[in-house]
């Protein structure tokens, strides 16, 4: 085989890999939907099965990122659950669309009660759509033999525009391991989504909590993960916890990340003695036994209700009330000289993330006479700003005031149908740019706009006069801020030497000094040895020779040529 060819050969097949290897990377596997009751383990991974019917017991899931659709119309009345099915196994991830649960949905990692293993990590959780009358939890398996197991981490619960009963939960395996490690939570996000409306349930509707060492002599403490919360409703406390550590060396979980973004948070009985009620419960992992407690996290609240008591001692905590959104439409109204007008002309009215309607408590300012003339009404706002119970203490944020004004002309009454009043009206809309407001009016009372008129014509030596003028005062202001003379001067018209003076020698020396061939005396009109130097080197730099500072034809024309476009 020749050289060309085999080169051919091996183009080709290059070009076919990278088709290959990228198409089978960017274009997804497309997997049937399977049918199901669940009568029967889902143990196809990464498959859909579509409830065909409503399924009376529990859906075991034994393989990962199984989907549960249960189509709008088909209930599970029992639990969903794909939890570790050996000592330390992994839960499977499973997600949920379109249906109802009467049971709990746990992807609990399996617990570990072997010397030196580690518990399994939580499935993750997706819920959409859906209805969940239990709990979701995620939970890390746990560690309950002696030796170096570690804690199973929790999985990460996504849930949208769902409703759980109970409560959501990711917390990480503890460990009785020595010098070990709990298992880390994962993520909760709750969006548009309603947990813990069961109000008979005690404790938290939102669980995230590191996993901790409860060991006899010594281990560390896992972090609390992130829980985001957006545009939904949690009837009771949010808990936010690192995991404790033991043992002098070791340092417990930090408390994680609580993100409440338009949303309400209910209230829980702490230690249902009717006194200590609390909304959020956030706080760092303690250290027993010489260990070192765990770091603060951080609490961002945004345009959102708290009802009660904020525990959170070394948090960091970041409160944002939004201003409220004010409308007015339009903002610029015209009347006839018998209109009549209110404050409530068009649209007026205003809300707030937070506080809702706020329509009833703008405030309007300003009136509109009778009388023709132009007038301005100022709509204003103000809402509540957001107050909050912070470790007991009431903590507030200032409220926040939007405004808008709106403009009214009163158009004066009109003499005949052409309507004089309203002409000037469009008049001053033209002046103001407003082309297309002035037209209209224009067109609604019939009105003849008058011919722009036509600029007569400026002569050219007016023209000339006026850029010398300004061109002489341009020169003057260069000439006072940096020292040099730009105004045009003549060339010499007779050859020129040391020792020579006169204007023409003057001008000369004007003319190198502005080119910047310094000659230290000035221009002094005499020609010297400053002179000499300076006009040679001119010659050196323009290609003259013999370059020795006599100024002749060859100089002159050269300058003549330069001075067209330097000297004007």
């Amino acid at each position: 085989m020749n050289r060309t060819l085999l080169r051919l050969c091996q183009t080709s097949l290059l070009v076919v890999f990278a088709y290959a290897l990228v198409y089978s990377r960017e274009l997804p596997k497309v997997v049937a939907a399977v049918d199901t009751t669940c009568d029967s383990d889902l143990d196809q991974a990464d498959t859909i099965y579509q409830l065909t019917g409503n399924t009376v017991g529990n859906c075991i899931i034994t393989a990962n990122n199984v989907t549960i659709d249960g189509q709008g119309l088909y209930s599970v009345s029992g639990d969903v659950l794909g939890l570790g099915n050996t000592p330390g196994a992994a839960g499977f991830d499973l997600s949920l669309m379109n249906i109802t649960v009467t049971g709990d949905v746990n992807s609990r990692g399996a617990d570990n009660n072997v010397a030196d293993s580690p518990g399994g990590a939580g499935g993750d959780i997706s819920i959409t759509n859906a209805t969940i009358e239990g709990r979701v939890f995620a939970w890390g398996g746990a560690v309950n033999s002696p030796g170096t197991g570690d804690g199973g981490a929790a999985g990460d619960v996504t849930i949208d525009n769902s409703i759980v009963l109970e409560y959501v939960s990711s917390s990480g395996g503890y460990s009785r391991g020595i010098a070990v490690r709990g298992g880390a939570a994962g993520d909760i996000t709750i969006t548009d989504s309603e947990i813990g409306e069961d109000l008979g349930i005690d404790g938290y509707a939102v669980d995230n909590r590191g996993g901790g060492s409860v060991a006899a002599t010594s281990g560390h403490g896992a972090d609390a993960g992130v829980t985001t919360i957006i545009d939904s409703v949690i009837h009771r406390a949010v808990f936010n916890f690192g995991g404790n550590a033991r043992g002098g060396g070791f340092i417990a979980g930090n408390s994680g990340e609580i993100i409440i973004n338009r949303s309400s948070i209910g209230t829980t009985d702490l230690y249902g003695a009717g006194t200590d009620f609390f909304s959020i419960f956030s706080q760092e992992g303690f250290g027993h036994s010489g260990a070192t407690a765990g770091g603060p996290g951080q609490i961002t609240i945004t345009d959102s209700s708290i009802e009660s008591n904020i525990l959170a001692v070394d948090e960091i905590i970041t409160i944002i009330d939004n201003p409220p959104t004010l409308t007015v439409t339009p903002l610029e109204i015209d009347l006839d000289f018998n209109d009549t007008f209110d404050n409530d002309f068009g649209t007026v009215s205003a809300s707030d993330i937070k506080d809702g309607n706020l329509t009833s408590s703008i405030v309007a300012s300003g009136t509109v006479s009778a009388l023709a003339g132009i007038y301005e009404i100022e709509y204003s706002v103000t809402d509540l700003g957001t107050t909050l119970l912070l470790n007991s203490v009431s903590t507030s944020t200032a409220s926040s005031t939007v405004t808008a004004t709106r403009t009214v002309t009163r158009l004066e009454p009109q003499s005949s149908s052409s309507g004089t009043s309203a002409s000037g009206r469009a008049k001053k809309l033209k002046e103001q740019g407003k082309t297309e407001e002035a037209v209209a009016l224009e067109e609604r009372f019939d009105i003849v706009s008058a011919p722009t008129p036509t600029p007569a014509p400026v002569s050219f030596s007016t023209t000339l006069d006026k850029l010398r003028s300004e061109l002489k005062d341009i020169i003057q202001t260069y000439k006072d801020l940096t020292g040099i003379d730009l105004t045009p001067v003549p060339l010499p018209v007779r050859d020129l030497t040391i020792d020579d003076t006169g204007s023409d020698v003057k001008a000369l020396q004007q003319l190198l000094i502005n080119l910047s061939y310094g000659i230290p005396a000035g221009a002094t009109g005499t020609f010297g040895t400053q002179t000499e130097t300076a006009l040679a080197s001119y010659q050196r730099a323009h290609n003259i020779t013999p370059a020795l500072g006599y100024f002749g034809s060859k100089t002159r024309a050269e300058m003549k040529s330069v001075g067209q476009r330097v000297w004007w």
